[in-house]
């Protein structure tokens, strides 16, 4: 498997549980990139987009793309704009949102004309949200997660999954991911 880990605004592949994930999951069979998102405090939507076009390219059955809070709407935009047959293994979406996000005008350009999400057909697609998240609104993950019809998972106390709420190791997701896998082998 090819595991894409996609961050989110003002982030970076050092931080939070990139690191951890990446060492839990690398092995012999799969790898694990966490990608490097071009200015991440002040992220542009075409250049996002772009980067995953190189990155991950044309995803097959064996890829795996895990996204968190910005990345998650980033990952959507890229799978949107793929010529039709590609395929995911799956997707893991964590503090997601596909509207814009009140305290953070500058990331509304990722959000307009999200008429795509809906038309996304993802067949393994998993949405994770904490129910105290103080950055995206438990409820826009929520909807995200109904648009695209996927299975929603809520974490009493996990804010916004990041290192100042404690996750430097998401447990959960690595049980999520685990799952995903082993249905591969």
């Amino acid at each position: 498997m090819k595991i894409f880990v996609v961050h989110g605004y003002q982030a970076s592949p050092g931080e939070h549980w990139f690191p951890w994930l990446k060492s839990r999951f690398t092995t012999a069979q799969d790898s694990v990139t966490v990608l490097e998102l071009p200015t991440p405090n002040e992220p542009v939507e075409s250049g996002w987009t772009a980067e995953l076009h190189c990155a991950i390219g044309r995803p097959t059955g064996d890829t795996v793309i895990v996204a968190h809070s910005l990345g998650c709407i980033t990952a959507l935009r890229y799978l949107a704009s793929l010529e039709p047959g590609w395929s995911l293994r799956g997707l893991i979406l964590v503090a997601g949102f596909a509207e814009p996000v009140a305290s953070l005008p500058l990331l509304d350009p990722f959000t307009a004309d999200n008429g795509f999400v809906d038309e996304l057909v993802v067949s393994r697609c998993t949405v994770i949200r904490s129910d105290n998240d103080t950055v995206v609104h438990p409820a826009a993950t929520a909807r995200l997660a109904a648009r695209l019809h996927a299975t929603l998972i809520t974490i009493p106390g996990g804010g916004h999954f990041g290192s100042a709420d404690g996750y430097q190791r998401f447990p959960e997701l690595q049980q999520e991911l685990a799952g995903l896998l082993s249905t591969a082998r």
